[in-house]
């Protein structure tokens, strides 16, 4: 018998990279397979229900796509907005969706992170079409799909962030396979 196949939405190599750590730390059965799918979301997500539906929707289309999967699993990265102390703070953040054929399903969250003001109003300026995070790492010119990575100073990066919010939603899964 094969292995069950846990398709992810999105051939971001961050977001396959967290969802390989997540199965091997738990010693998963999985075959992964990824797929590019479209969230249909702004590509600078703004909001609890624009990261939230991103996610939803990418896992949706990766068991659309994967006919032969059992579950599904979406990641989208965004901005909340929120205000502290009379100022506007911006806290970068992923929520992980998980589905299986059934119609099952699971939200679970990344770790947040203070993203500066200018990278936010850089990327409203441009209509969402570019990344906050993109203009953080501009002038530094670092990976621009990794601004956590610039953020904190080499030593954590936008996979360790994803890595546990994939944890908690495989976890939630109640037909967990083990090997």
């Amino acid at each position: 018998m094969s292995d069950p196949i846990l398709a992810l939405g999105s051939t971001s190599i961050h977001k396959i990279e967290a969802l390989d750590d997540a199965i091997d730390a738990y010693d998963l059965p999985y075959m992964l397979l990824q797929v590019k799918v479209n969230s249909l979301v702004n590509p600078q997500p703004i909001g609890i229900h624009e990261i939230v539906a991103g996610a939803f929707n990418r896992a949706t289309a990766a068991l659309e796509e994967v006919k032969e999967a059992e579950l599904g699993l979406g990641i989208e990265s965004g901005i909340l907005v929120t205000s502290f102390k009379g100022e506007t703070k911006y806290i970068d953040l992923a929520a992980v969706c998980l589905l299986d054929k059934n119609g099952w399903s699971t939200i679970t969250t990344s770790t947040g992170l203070e993203f500066p003001e200018y990278a936010v109003l850089s990327s409203k300026a441009a209509n969402w079409q570019r990344s906050a995070g993109s203009y953080v790492v501009a002038e530094a010119k670092e990976d621009p799909t990794d601004a956590t990575k610039f953020l904190m100073r080499g030593l954590f990066d936008r996979r360790d962030t994803l890595v546990m919010a994939i944890k908690m939603a495989l976890l939630r899964y109640p037909n967990l396979k083990d090997k």
